[in-house]
């Protein structure tokens, strides 16, 4: 088969077909391929959308994952191709190189016919129908549209996982929508009106506050002769808005109801002003003001496409009119795409105008909309003289003048959804594009403007924007420095063009120079600047968007810079800024709105690298080392005391105090799911917190912090997320005064260096632990550091040593009069008469532990116990016994969303299994802890794949 980019794949792809319009699918040869986990379905659907193209490993992790990536992401994302290329290549063996999944240097690519994966499919159809559209060809058209529409079998990227399916479950949604209604105007177009009304119908139930359908909808009724359903339509559509979103139907609706209730032919419904607006001379010249491109457009493709489908100059009358709105940070290429998009659909229109709206600007004021509608309206050839004063009046006369006209209008730099309305033509053919950096959410609910928020460059488009100033052979020179640039730039078009300029015109200056000046964080600004153009230098548009903000959101924005981590959360913030959830909340959604911080998913915040450097630039500058000293410890406390409660909701065992922080914002954790959500959402922001209270003095709060993670590493077994957390903080601390922290910190890393393997080293952190505890005669602690001497002798195979320290472990417990501790040690020493080959004292044992663990309510602790149970009569050859156990295991693991000891019960079961010769069965096991291991990208996959081949 040959793709629209060429031949891909035709030797080797035999018939793979893959559909994303829908559930995720894929099809080898006419056979149903299972598509594993989830989220090997995301990393299939990115390569799928990207077909064609070298897809990097960093944006599938990025894609898959987003913010809150694994320290496994990785090695998951190898797993998840290799799992792939076992179903699309079924015959290739191991040491071949993939032909149809084909790797590159930390990159895949997925090499398919375009026309074999349903999106690409429906676009090139989509697009096929529109231009038959635009020429007439009304049967072609519709016959397109109707195979784009077949293909859809539910919500687009349905159940697939990540920040990349999320956004292109909006964005085909929004086009299969587009083309339903397009749809409906073909068979309006070809007199079939009757057979549009039912999809309309079932179209404004799903989506009631969309307009297009709403007036479309109308049309169709009034045009089958149901004026009073039209009419009811039209009262059905304010009544929604209001009750809704508090506005009125917009023009375009206002003027079709006007039309009906004047009773005008059903073919003449149109949306403007009657009556004729005279000009100074029929010879005026026609406006064509657009500015000149400034180079090539780099990365923004999809974007392009989207406004130019969106920007399709409608050839109806009456048909509402097309509002695009581009918004995003300073810097990241509004203008340079909404002037690149005009540029080329110009030519269908009959007059293009561009307004500066200075809504932004450092120097000036925003202008009026009285002043911009006397600029246009003289523009257009009316004398000034004609003009009115007022601005309803002004604008009342511009939309007349733009009635019959088909104008193209860029308004730049938008201060206001208010600023914007007025200048919006009358005309139904005429097109808008508004470019802000505010989210103008009123004209999106009020005037149906179409929303486009741009986002920083990929990687790659980066390389590419840096290449396109100085030349592809500097790239190639130092490809390296070049990625550290556009990285130090984050993806920022402007601060890569900055940078760029530095390189070209200093033909001496090489591009790890200006790494290394990028990468010293307090001069990256500075860096980041052109002499004698204030107007490109990043820190001046970002002062932009600042001076807009009243006292209280700067001083909102000043403080949160201070956060050390990538992301955080609303509470968090509500402790910095010392203020409720609520008034937290509204700073954020303030900050949001002019794109100062960016929502990455419902109460979860973030800055741009750069801006965050202007936030803590400022707040240097302008605060007092008090407030920001003052601000540093209220989020400790908050991080310190969340991470506290969140641990007592994981597990019962209390490694700190009640810790009683008076600060703002602290939360309700109800139950353990609640807890490991909230530790999976601020894992990386505790370890940030750690190392912040480090370099602030704090010390304590700098291993407490890791030491309130403890039960929640434990629980989720993320050994290489431990040892970083706990290693950093023992760095921080060793030596410096803090005795009890440096012990649990050897403590904690003798955990993560057992589940890693390394038993030397899992010896020498609980020794010294225990050397630390002793002189500093802390029972409690002598005794879990018994417990850690142990678990590495057991690795060690030193199996006497083990039983010794958990007798003289159970001791101490029994002294101190500890439950929790003396239950986890019988455990343990049943699972050492276990290794011992002393089954039956490692089951009474056992027996003794879980009736311990029911009574402490504790479903991790009987998870395990249960396992040691399976194992141990296993060994004796009780299988029906050791079935029953291992089956008890898995329901509590399972319940307790224990996915470690889920996956080792089911390997507990296919042992039994196939010990028993139902090998049928010990598959089936083996293939539910496989899907485990491959979720969660660990590399005991493979022996179980392995097991699973010869069982």
């Amino acid at each position: 088969m040959t793709s629209s980019g060429g031949k891909i794949g035709e030797e080797f792809a035999g018939d793979l077909r893959i559909a994303l319009l829908g559930p995720p699918a894929a099809a080898l040869n006419g056979r149903d391929l299972r598509l594993g986990p989830p989220r090997q379905w995301a990393v299939l659907a990115l390569l799928a959308a990207r077909a064609g193209q070298a897809v990097a490993r960093d944006e599938i992790i990025s894609a898959v994952w987003g913010a809150a990536q694994p320290v496994s992401a990785e090695s998951g994302v190898h797993t998840y191709v290799s799992g792939l290329r076992r179903l699309v290549e079924p015959a290739r063996t191991n040491r071949q190189p993939g032909q149809i999944l084909v790797s590159h240097d930390a990159a895949y690519e997925l090499r398919v016919p375009k026309e074999n994966i349903d999106i690409w499919e429906f676009d090139r159809l989509f697009d096929a129908a529109e231009s038959r559209w635009r020429h007439g060809e009304f049967e072609a058209s519709l016959t397109g549209l109707e195979s784009a529409l077949a293909l859809w079998r539910g919500p687009a990227f349905s159940g697939i996982p990540g920040p990349f399916a999320e956004t292109e479950q909006v964005r085909y949604d929004e086009l299969r929508l587009a083309a339903a209604e397009r749809r409906a105007e073909v068979l309006m177009a070809v007199g079939r009106q009757i057979e549009a009304i039912p999809d309309l119908q079932s179209l404004t139930r799903q989506n009631p506050l969309r307009e297009r359908a709403r007036h479309l909808l109308i049309q169709a009724l009034y045009r089958s002769d149901r004026q009073a359903d039209a009419l009811a339509e039209f009262q059905e559509t304010r009544r929604c808005l209001v009750e809704q979103l508090g506005v009125e139907p917009g023009h375009a609706l206002q003027t079709l109801h006007s039309q009906i209730l004047r009773g005008e032919p059903a073919d003449d419904l149109g949306g403007h002003d009657p009556g004729p607006v005279s000009t100074r001379s029929d010879d005026h010249m026609v406006p064509s003001q657009l500015p000149r491109r400034n180079g090539r457009l780099t990365g923004r493709t999809s974007e392009l496409k989207r406004l130019n489908r969106l920007l399709d100059s409608p050839t109806q009358v009456g048909d509402p009119l097309p509002v695009v709105l581009i918004t995003g940070p300073a810097g990241v290429g509004k203008t340079t795409l909404a002037v690149s998009c005009a540029h080329s659909v110009a030519e269908t229109f009959d007059c293009q105008m561009y307004v500066n709206l200075h809504g932004f600007d450092q120097e000036r004021a925003a202008s009026s909309s009285a002043v911009v509608l006397g600029g246009l309206l003289e523009a257009l050839g009316l004398s000034s003289a004609r003009m009115p004063a007022d601005v309803d009046q002004l604008s009342a006369l511009y939309r007349s003048a733009t009635a019959a006209k088909r104008l193209l209008l860029v308004l730049d730099n938008a201060e206001s959804a208010a600023q914007v309305r007025p200048l919006l033509p009358g005309g139904a053919g005429s097109a808008v594009i508004v470019t802000s950096r505010s989210r103008l959410d009123g004209l999106v609910a009020r005037d149906g403007a179409h929303p486009v928020v741009l986002m920083p460059l990929s990687a790659r488009d980066s390389i590419d924007l840096l290449a396109d100033v100085i030349g592809e052979h500097r790239i190639a020179g130092e490809p390296e420095a070049a990625a550290r640039v556009t990285a130090l730039c984050a993806g920022l078009p402007l601060a890569i063009r900055v940078a760029a300029e530095r390189i070209a015109t200093r033909s001496h200056l090489a591009l790890s120079d200006v790494a290394a000046d990028l990468a010293e964080e307090a001069g990256r600004l500075d860096a980041l600047t052109i002499r004698g153009d204030d107007e490109t230098s990043a820190r001046t548009v970002f002062s932009w968007s600042y001076r807009h903000l009243d006292a209280e959101h700067a001083r909102s924005f000043r403080i949160l810079g201070l956060h050390p981590a990538v992301d955080f959360g609303v509470g968090a913030a509500a402790a910095m800024l010392d203020v409720a959830i609520s008034e937290a909340q509204e700073q954020l959604d303030m900050l949001a709105s002019v794109h100062l911080v960016e929502e990455i998913r419902h109460g979860r915040y973030r800055f741009h690298d750069l801006i965050l450097l202007y936030a803590k630039e400022l707040c240097v500058e302008r605060d007092d080392p008090r407030l920001r000293s003052e601000a540093v410890e209220r989020l400790l406390q908050w991080y310190l005391a969340m991470a506290v409660r969140a641990s007592d909701a994981a597990a019962p065992w209390r490694c700190l105090p009640d810790n009683q922080a008076n600060v703002q914002g602290l939360q309700a954790i109800y139950d353990r799911d609640d807890a490991l959500k909230w530790f999976h959402n601020e894992s990386s922001a505790l370890s940030a917190a750690a190392e912040l209270a480090a370099k602030s003095g704090r010390l304590d709060v700098a291993w407490q912090i890791p030491l309130a993670e403890f039960n929640y590493l434990h629980l989720v077994k993320n050994w290489s997320l431990w040892a970083a957390v706990y290693g950093l903080a023992l760095d921080s601390v060793q030596g410096k005064g803090q005795p009890v922290g440096e012990a649990w910190m050897h403590h904690g890393l003798s955990v993560a260096d057992h589940g890693r393997g390394e038993f030397t080293g899992a010896y020498e952190h609980s020794r010294r632990a225990l050397e630390i505890r002793r002189a500093l005669g802390d029972r409690e602690g002598e005794a879990w550091s018994l417990h850690g001497l142990r678990i590495a002798c057991l690795g060690l195979e030193r199996l006497e040593e083990a039983e010794r320290h958990l007798i003289a472990a159970i001791g101490v417990h029994l002294e101190l009069g500890d439950r929790y501790g003396k239950t986890v040690t019988t455990l343990f020493l049943a699972e050492t008469k276990r290794e011992l080959g002393q089954y039956s004292e490692a089951i009474e044992l056992a027996g003794t532990t879980l009736d311990d663990y029911e009574k402490l309510d504790s479903p991790h602790g009987m998870g395990q116990t249960l396992k040691v149970l399976g194992r141990s009569h296993a060994y004796l050859h009780q299988y029906e016994l050791a079935e029953h156990y291992y089956q008890r295991a898995l329901r509590v693991c399972h319940d307790a969303g224990d996915e470690v000891g889920e996956e080792e019960s089911l390997c507990g079961l296919a042992d039994v299994m196939t010990a028993v010769g139902a090998n049928d069965r010990a598959r089936v096991y083996l293939t539910q802890a496989l899907e485990i291991l491959q979720r969660r990208g660990d590399p005991q996959a493979e022996d179980v794949r392995s097991q699973l081949a010869t069982t």
